[in-house]
């Protein structure tokens, strides 16, 4: 089995050769981060979400915080997640599907 990597391309404005670094195809770009050489980045895991501050020059990940909804009943999982550039606050949504109740009687 082929293991899937993808990369992510940084194209300087100065005129410079771009670069690469890898990112897992678990993985959701969320925003630049505050300073010029971060980003940050979430792996998504069905209903949770780990959040990391992403060296954009070495790969290197920072794990900053992991987010999923107060009540996992039906829970289905987070479609998106965003976050400010500083990684303090963020945003995510979170999907659930309660639509189907089953009743059985009579059982022995």
């Amino acid at each position: 089995m082929t293991k899937i990597r993808r990369k992510a391309w940084l194209y300087p404005l100065d005129g410079s050769a771009p670069h690469t670094f890898p990112m897992s195809p678990s993985e959701l770009w969320l925003n630049w981060g505050a300073d010029s050489g971060s980003a940050l980045i979430a792996q998504i895991d069905g209903q949770s979400a780990k959040i990391f501050r992403l060296d954009t020059q070495t790969g290197d990940r920072l794990f900053l915080r992991q987010v999923a909804a107060a009540d996992p009943v039906g829970g289905v999982g987070i479609p998106g997640i965003r976050t400010t550039s500083d990684g303090r606050s963020y945003a995510f949504s979170y999907e659930t599907a309660l639509s189907e109740l089953y009743l059985v009687t009579g059982l022995k």
